[in-house]
């Protein structure tokens, strides 16, 4: 078998070399064999190496030698078993001194915890002979003088209990696939349902680690123990072996956030020094890291936040007392009668609520029918119960997959299953069976088929609809007689059978609960998500009152800008033991109508745009696809915004565009919204001004958008604190990519009504698609010029150039020579104080320290041609010619290149309009420090 197949070969050697040294070594301390427990470290010593044991694996060598360098006698009281003691006396029941003493300590310590009154001392009097007696067990033991006696407890109890460890570990080896002639080949882990096979490394580390470990180990005894080495500090090295353990956090990981926050401390630092030594101020780009972290986590991810607190913020400002006329929008029950009523549920919501000790999946169907369909049937009388699951990959890519991969992260030790039947076991740990995507797929499928089955005995009236959606193939689907169609029952109907992801039953006739239809239900749709289906079937049903089960707060916000006729929706949020609570959507826009906050909308935007500009605003501040501000809460910015109202999203000349509008003026709004959260947040930096209107007004620009732009990064400059920059305002770009993810989210949020629609191309709002056999989508965080200036501006400020000679920099070796920058805090030249080339730089201000200024060193190839003059321009202001008298120039246009290359940093110009009589071709080296920008050189010389 071990020839054949490499898991019975591992587990074989496993059990008769590494496992037998653990019970080796029980065997030795409980009866005191010296010898025993020697050979057992031995034996262990090589799989404490191969593993990366580090503390064992210098501990148990070191222990070695110290034991077998004891004297004769020593060693002779040792084997005699005086390393052991028996706390009562008896053999087979030893333990080490360390673990004996610690026990009495611990016993002795609960007896005065528990004791220490005068009614105790009569206790305490009554134990001193067994202390007396326990103390004569040590004298014994200690000096050797014992007779080895075998013994062992022999009470049935203890046999009893030992059986069945040995029948439960027999029972779960012999249920393997190891000892069948018809298992893989390959290594594998034979515990799991799956048979979880080993990667290439995994076998190969695993079937060999033995032999990586005694290696190891008897390099560590030559080189440490017997100093057969010439390296003066040997290291002990790591192997980091593959094995079927899930991988642990590495510190780097861990660590990932404080490493970000020591690189902007440093930056942040040095840009200071930088300021002072060249009397210029900071720049308006303060961002050290690539990716903004005011919306974007170190790992590169959204930042997720509590969405709930978007009903508590609603409940507290409309929930007052007004007058006999205002209806309150949030109530503890439903606030429509459950008459001519539909029931609808999320069933990703009902999912996620655990079995509850049943046993099977087809009890958990029926506890699920019980729970969610019976009662609206059968107790409160509705006429239609519609459970509404996610219809996934039904617009194929997705910005939710990232929040999708978020919420499957798994463990590496959850069961997958294959196919799940009305008999098939419920998983143990019901959350971990719900993270494997794929496990969620089939529950959704099995419960959408079994409703088919169970519901119908459980309706109670005729005309009563069930409806459920999301949980079957998309394409055709199996006719399970849907129709009253003039047709044979065995025939196909195309009409009924062209349905996605939708069945219905209705009862007509329930005496005999034969299951029927009303006229064929015409519904197809191709939505995603459940958020917005269930408004497509608000719209859908004949019901008047709708009662909606949701605890997801998207779902409300969705529905608050959509038309859906005089129908009256409650939806009900929170469920549990304590209470319950419903939001009635007609009384909460009536609510947000008659704020007083936002009048100053009423006249410049139609009703239902009003809804619009609040759904807006809940989606950029944070929602599934696009991410939170950090350390800003939902509350926060609604308060903000209606305090700001009117400068906000008014829409009047000064402050054009509304938050609903996605166009670049709605951007703008966006702006403003951002701008003035960030001004409240670091009002004491901006103490001058007393409002952001104040500071917007303040601001002088050619146009509106420079305008917005002033605003923000003076707001960015108060925002930066030095310390981590989660705080800080993201730039103009990143601020414009995060408003197209929300632009994108409030497109397809519009469509809720609409039964068949495509996304938008999410290439053009904020995302990226990976490429690949597998592509993912990737939040585009910012623009790739932003990006590089950073990557720039931090190789400046951490790794400039490293002259360190007394010469400074003087030539083309210096790193910043070639790469046209000034050199600055990073630089060793900087640094030491040591003369520099680039400090003859003419200083001028921008937006990095790449362009903080212009040096250009012109050597003429003409000889006796040496007086050689240059006129610069630079957005198009001309600089001071030292020579105003120019006889002859040549004009030569040179765009600077960002790419950095070699090749462009000195180039010969020929000047061939050259009218001296000695008509040469006049080569003039240029040697320059390049800016972003075009610059037009003109060049002349003395006749």
């Amino acid at each position: 078998m071990s020839v054949q197949f490499k898991t019975f070969k591992f587990w074989d050697s496993f059990l008769k070399k590494d496992c037998f040294s653990y019970i080796e070594l029980w065997i030795a301390i409980r009866t005191g064999n010296w010898n025993l427990r020697m050979s057992a470290l031995k034996n262990m010593s090589p799989a404490f190496h191969a593993f990366d044991r580090q503390n064992y694996s210098k501990l148990i060598p070191m222990h070695l030698k110290h034991m077998y360098a004891l004297p004769a006698y020593v060693m002779e009281h040792f084997k005699n078993g005086a390393w052991v003691s028996s706390i009562r006396g008896i053999d087979f029941a030893s333990i080490g001194f360390d673990e004996a003493h610690e026990m009495l300590i611990n016993r002795d310590c609960k007896m005065i915890l528990s004791g220490g009154l005068p009614s105790n001392i009569e206790k305490t009097a009554n134990i001193l002979q067994y202390q007396a007696a326990l103390i004569d067990n040590f004298h014994i033991q200690l000096c050797a003088n014992r007779k080895r006696v075998l013994h062992r407890d022999m009470s049935k109890s203890v046999i009893q209990n030992e059986f069945k460890n040995v029948l439960t570990y027999f029972n779960v080896i012999s249920n393997t696939s190891m000892f069948q002639s018809s298992q893989a080949a390959h290594l594998y882990l034979p515990f799991t349902s799956n048979l979880t096979p080993a990667t290439k490394g995994q076998e190969t580390d695993l079937m060999s680690f033995r032999e990586i470990g005694l290696g190891a180990f008897n390099d560590y005894v030559d080189s440490q123990i017997l100093h057969k080495t010439s390296n003066a500090k040997p290291v002990l090295r790591k192997h980091k072996l593959k094995t079927f353990a899930k991988e642990k956090i590495s510190g780097r990981k861990l660590n990932m956030v404080e490493k970000e926050k020591r690189i902007v401390t440093r930056c942040y630092k040095r840009t200071i020094a930088l300021s002072n030594s060249t009397n210029q101020p900071v720049g308006n780009l303060c961002q050290f890291l690539e990716t903004p972290r005011a919306i974007c986590t170190a790992a590169g991810l959204p930042y997720k936040g509590s969405k709930a607190i978007t009903y508590d913020f609603f409940e507290k400002r409309y929930n007052v007392e007004q007058g006999d006329n205002y209806i309150p929008p949030f109530s503890v029950s439903n606030p429509f009668p459950s008459e001519d009523g539909c029931f609808i549920a999320e069933g990703m919501n009902i999912i996620y609520l655990g079995p509850f000790n049943l046993k099977t999946f087809g009890d958990y169907a029926k506890f699920v029918v019980g729970r969610w369909v019976k009662p609206y049937f059968q107790n409160y009388g509705y006429r239609e119960v519609r459970i509404l699951f996610d219809q996934i990959e039904s617009q194929g890519l997705s910005p939710k997959d990232i929040e999708r991969g978020r919420r499957d992260k798994t463990d590496g030790d959850e069961e997958v299953y294959e196919e799940i039947k009305f008999y098939t076991q419920l998983p143990r740990n019901w959350q971990k069976f719900l993270k494997v995507r794929s496990n969620k797929h089939q529950l959704i499928s099995f419960l959408s088929y079994s409703f088919l089955d169970i519901v119908p005995s459980v309706m109670s009236k005729p005309g009563q609809v069930f409806i459920t959606s999301g949980g079957f193939n998309r394409g055709i689907l199996k006719r399970i007689k849907l129709c009253k169609h003039d047709h044979d029952s065995s025939q196909n109907c195309l009409d009924c059978e062209n349905v996605v992801g939708m069945k219905l039953l209705a009862v007509e006739n329930v005496h005999t609960r034969v299951i029927e239809s009303r006229p064929f239900h015409h519904f197809y749709h191709n939505h995603e998500e459940s958020d917005t289906q269930i408004w497509l079937h608000v719209a859908d049903t004949d019901c008047t009152n709708v009662h909606v089960y949701s605890i997801d707060r998207d779902v409300g916000i969705v529905g608050l800008p959509l038309d859906f006729g005089d129908k009256n929706v409650a939806i009900q949020f929170r469920l549990n033991l304590i209470k319950s609570q419903f939001v009635s959507i007609n009384a909460l826009r009536q609510a947000i109508l008659a704020d007083s906050d936002m009048s100053c909308l009423k006249n410049t935007v139609r009703q239902f745009d009003i809804f619009k500009i609040i759904q807006v605003l809940f989606i950029s501040t944070g929602c599934d696809c696009v991410s939170y501000f950090a350390n800003i809460g939902k509350t926060t910015i609604f308060k903000i915004f209606l305090q700001y109202c009117s400068f906000i999203t008014k829409g009047d000349p000064a402050s054009p565009g509304h938050l609903h509008d996605s166009s670049d003026v709605g951007l703008l709004s966006f702006y403003r919204l951002i701008g003035c959260v960030y001004f409240s947040k670091n009002r004491a930096s901006l103490n001058t001004f007393d409002t952001p209107l104040q500071l917007y007004n303040s601001i002088t620009a050619d146009n509106l958008l420079e305008k917005h732009f002033e605003f923000l990064n003076i707001v960015r400059k108060a925002s930066w604190n030095g310390t981590y920059e989660d705080e800080l305002l993201p730039s103009n770009d990143a601020l414009k990519y995060h408003w197209l993810r929300a632009c994108w989210v409030s497109s397809v949020w519009g469509q809720a009504l609409t039964k068949k629609f495509t996304y938008p191309d999410i290439q053009q709002f904020g995302w990226k698609v990976g490429s690949g056999d597998s592509p993912t989508v990737e939040v585009l965080w910012d623009s790739p010029e932003n990006v590089q200036s950073i990557k720039n501006h931090v190789k400046y400020l951490e790794r400039g150039c490293g002259c360190s000679s007394a010469l400074g920099c003087n030539n083309r070796r210096c790193s910043c020579i070639k790469d046209g920058r000034v050199c600055g805090p990073g630089c060793k030249c900087f640094q030491k104080n040591l003369p520099c080339k680039t400090k003859e730089v003419v200083a001028s201000s921008g937006d990095t320290p790449d362009n903080a200024g212009i040096h250009l060193n012109i050597q003429p190839n003409i000889e006796g041609n040496s007086d050689l003059e240059v006129q610069y321009e630079e957005d198009g202001s001309i600089g001071a010619l030292p020579n105003d008298d120019i006889h002859d120039a040549s004009e030569i246009n040179y765009e600077v290149d960002e790419g950095h290359d070699d090749d462009n940093e000195i180039t010969n110009y020929d000047d061939d309009d050259d009218v001296d009589d000695n008509d040469v071709d006049d080569d003039y080296n240029f040697n320059m420090i390049q800016l972003y920008s075009t610059l037009n050189y003109k060049v002349t010389r003395d006749p």
